[in-house]
């Protein structure tokens, strides 16, 4: 599996994200550049944003900075998402960044 591949996956552990891939406003097969993109062309509420920003923080932590104080506005889905990365769950790497 590819590096972008294994960040996808975590990506869609948030149900946000994973809700728009649904809805065919996200790629399949997106990438990084595709949740920029929709972050700048989309209103989204701020824990949207804030998970939307942290799946972009874990693939470039050095272009993309992320304030752990968001996880507060995150829904019980989120949270678990949050701890499956942090526990490496899917990766087998805990708190893996791309």
């Amino acid at each position: 599996m590819s590096t972008a591949q294994r960040w996808r996956q975590v990506a869609m552990n948030f149900h946000r994200v994973a809700h728009y891939v649904g809805h065919h406003k996200l790629p399949p097969d997106f990438e990084a550049e595709d949740l920029q993109r929709f972050l700048e062309r989309n209103p989204v509420t701020g824990a949207e944003r804030g998970v939307f920003e942290f799946c972009l923080h874990i693939w470039d932590r050095k272009q993309q900075p992320f304030e752990l104080s968001q996880v507060i506005r995150w829904d019980e889905d989120h949270l678990k998402a949050f701890a499956t990365w942090a526990s490496g769950a899917d990766t087998g790497e805990p708190c893996q960044y791309f």
